[in-house]
């Protein structure tokens, strides 16, 4: 089966065996928008990375898409994502 990297309370790193992957779906917005794309969850280290359906039609996306590459479509998005 699928193991994780996770960390030990020596110090060191285990692979714990997945026991179980599940679906969930909620309203809302559950995947912050990191530099890097990832993130400790319960010691464990996660990816984060998620992008709404809508974004190609949000207005600063197509902007930025339309003249520069990805890196300034990363930070845009991180912009207009940005919690009130």
């Amino acid at each position: 089966g699928d193991r994780l990297l996770a960390p030990w309370v020596d110090g060191g790193l285990v692979l714990p065996e997945v026991l179980e992957v599940s679906r969930v779906s909620k309203h809302g917005l559950y995947a912050p928008l990191l530099e890097g794309g990832t993130l400790l969850v319960n010691g464990t280290l996660a990816s984060c990375y998620a992008i709404p359906a809508d974004i190609t039609t949000h207005w600063l996306y197509r902007s930025v898409a339309g003249i520069s590459d990805g890196a300034h479509v990363h930070a845009a998005a991180h912009a207009a994502l940005l919690p009130l």
